[in-house]
């Protein structure tokens, strides 16, 4: 894409980018991240960039420079999208209510914000009241990458034609030449304009079929038509499994509702449904009046060729529901760095932006071809040769040999005041079924402030079994001079913590109790109980915070006995954390420490979605918490104040090791 230029010393630029898209996929979120992710793992980047150099390369990615990677970009994926081809599933055509798509690709097009909290040229005020950007993007449904996006000011509006148009020209010249046959593009309300749809229907030619879903405003002349309808118009509406839901309805509004000027063959399609809680307070005087909540779909596919039925508004309202999961794709890039943009200069900011688009894709090739088809990746990726069974057999041989390392190293290196505790959920084939399997994790706080990961395990489920199993294992590696426990109120792990960890509190997470509590109050009362709840943990004292938490309890009691009832009996749990240094109150009243952990975890996880075996998914996570932890370990950020750590033992000379605890539990 560029000249290594003339000077050893000098940086090919095209590394630099591709550098800076890996070290996003890892979680880098500005160029010193970067700089310092690709400074730790120099044997996979090579040497590091500094961010000055990102910036430097950034600033220089122009109109003419883009479009130059644009192509480049367009060559790899036609040649990945071959090797997809060849899997055992072949190419991942999109499965909707019992019907496969084959032959389809499917671009949804779609907006989000990006908010800024400093000023950044191009932030401005956005349609939800928020400061920031304004992003509109086209991913590939069926693969899921991100195909085109378009930086725009924050209050760019959401139908504006211009930006659709060039995002769909952007996204149709990323899809090979050999998949241009069929086309379906999915768009939401914003989408429902005379401009876009008369471009989609002049896109057909005899080589080329393009289709469009897309949401539409209802307006008086619907209403009008939708009353018309009588009651055999309306069919059951399809999950997306296929399973009809009775209660829920679909049918064609067509007939009833001439729009001129809109283009020729165009279809409506109308959907009803019993508003939610949230939705009741949007309901137009004609929704409230029916007791239904309607939605409206544009459409001018009659008939998909190959596939069944394909006609029936059932299921064309199924293929356009299906939509919803490009919210996926944009909470993926969002957690790839899109959750903010760095720089305060526009330009520098487009060029994160494609970075993080880069690096999107690399993330989606990478999972998305089994390990039979790494030969053929590697070559595609440009690779002189592929890699064989015995290579790649080694290279699990030789993530495992570290991992295991890890998992099992010593923990008698210094005391651990703080213990956090949490668990997730993710699928794993076992037994040829895909089942719910336990990952949980092991955090703690060090007697000088610092942070580290303790350890993890993969098990069937939460059982006192498990939880005891676990955390004998922690000890027997060395953890000691735990004083608290903070974790989720689990009778299994509760049952563990109390036999297992003797000598030490536990905390019940504070946040996860609100959560309970939402479960016996009404919806529209939750932020007030949660902020009188709230009061209870900001109090300076020990004392003021039991009394404030039976005052509290007696407000909400005549109101919420139940709550009432969950405060009192959780009293010493919630309240357990008042004996220790005022310092530590707020990091040690909920397991929110762990949630990055946790985030990180299920973004990973949630891309390959069933593991092959519970050892390929604890290999994973175990990768993942190793990474974090060395972060931590290499750019250490002290979590708690190191002068208030020596408050946790007083009975001990600061250079004492703190004897494991002991049990009087037999099986030990």
């Amino acid at each position: 894409m560029w000249p290594a230029g003339g000077s050893a010393n000098w940086r090919d630029r095209t590394h630099v980018l591709l550098g800076l898209a890996s070290a996003i996929v890892l979680g880098a979120t500005n160029l010193s991240d970067a700089g310092q992710l690709q400074a730790h793992h120099q044997a996979i980047f090579g040497p590091a960039a500094s961010d000055s150099t990102a910036h430097r390369l950034l600033a220089d990615l122009d109109r003419r420079a883009r479009g130059r990677i644009a192509k480049a970009r367009a060559r790899v994926r036609r040649r990945v999208w071959d090797v997809l081809a060849l899997r055992s599933g072949g190419f991942p055509w999109l499965t909707v209510a019992g019907k496969v798509l084959t032959g389809w690709i499917v671009i949804d097009i779609d907006a989000t914000i990006i908010n800024a909290s400093s000023k950044k040229e191009g932030a401005a005020a956005t349609f939800k009241k928020t400061f920031g950007f304004h992003p509109l993007a086209a991913w590939c449904a069926n693969t899921q990458e991100s195909l085109a996006m378009l930086l725009r000011e924050g209050n760019a509006g959401s139908n504006t034609v211009a930006d659709h148009l060039a995002v769909l020209a952007d996204a149709l010249r990323q899809i090979p030449d050999s998949s241009r046959a069929k086309i379906l593009v999915r768009v939401d309300g914003a989408g429902a304009t005379h401009e876009l749809l008369e471009h989609l229907e002049k896109l057909n030619t005899a080589r080329r079929t393009v289709r469009y879903l897309t949401g539409w405003t209802i307006t008086a002349d619907d209403e009008q038509a939708i009353v018309k309808l009588p009651a055999a118009a309306w069919d059951a509406l399809l999950e997306q499994d296929g399973t009809p839901h009775e209660s829920y309805g679909v049918a064609e509004l067509t007939g009833l509702n001439r729009r001129p000027g809109w283009p020729d063959g165009m279809r409506l399609l109308v959907r009803r449904v019993k508003p939610s809680g949230r939705q009741v307070k949007k309901l137009t005087a004609f929704e409230k009046k029916t007791g239904w909540k309607y939605s409206i779909v544009a459409t001018n596919i009659r008939h998909m060729w190959g596939i069944a039925g394909s006609h029936q508004p059932q299921w064309l309202d199924a293929l356009s529901r299906s939509h919803a999961t490009v919210e996926d794709r944009v909470r993926g890039d969002k957690a790839m760095g899109l959750r903010n943009l760095p720089s305060k200069k526009w330009q520098v900011n487009q060029g994160w932006m494609l970075a993080a688009n880069i690096g999107h894709d690399l993330d989606c090739w990478v999972h998305g071809v089994s390990t039979r088809s790494v030969d053929d990746l590697v070559k595609a990726l440009g690779g002189d040769s592929g890699i064989s069974k015995s290579e790649v057999s080694r290279i699990r041989g030789e993530l495992d040999e570290p991992l295991t390392a890890f998992r099992t190293r010593p923990l008698d290196h210094t005391r651990f005041p703080y213990l956090y505790l949490d668990a997730t959920y993710c699928k794993v084939r076992v037994n040829h079924q895909i089942v719910s399997q336990t990952v949980v994790i092991a955090t703690g706080i060090t007697e000088d402030g610092g942070r580290e990961v303790l350890g993890t395990a993969v098990g069937d489920s939460e059982t006192e079994a498990f939880w005891s199993e676990f955390l004998r294992s922690l000890r027997a590696r060395g953890l000691g001079g735990v004083r608290l426990v903070i974790a989720d109120h689990h009778s299994g792990l509760i049952a563990a913590i109390r036999k297992v960890m003797l000598g030490s509190s536990y905390q019940r997470c504070r946040v996860h109790f609100l959560r309970n509590c939402f479960a016996h109050i009404p919806k529209g009362a939750g932020e007030m109980v949660a902020a009188t709840i709230r009061t209870v943990f900001a109090q300076p004292t020990a004392e003021l915070v039991a009394t404030q938490l039976d005052t509290v309890a007696d407000m909400l009691g005549e109101q919420f006995p139940k709550v009432k009832e969950m405060l009192l009996t959780a009293k010493t749990d919630l309240t357990a954390f008042a004996v220790f240094p005022l310092q530590h109150w707020k990091k040690i009243q909920s397991t929110n420490p762990l949630e990055r952990l946790n985030r990180e975890i299920k973004r990973r996880t949630d891309v390959v979605q069933v593991f092959p075996n519970p050892g390929a998914l604890e290999r994973l996570v175990t990768a993942v918490l190793f990474e974090l932890h060395d972060e931590w370990i290499a750019f250490p950020r002290r979590y708690l104040p190191e002068g208030s750590m020596a408050k946790l033992y007083p009975e001990l000379p600061e250079s004492a090791t703190a004897p494991p605890h002991t049990t009087n539990d037999p099986t030990e």
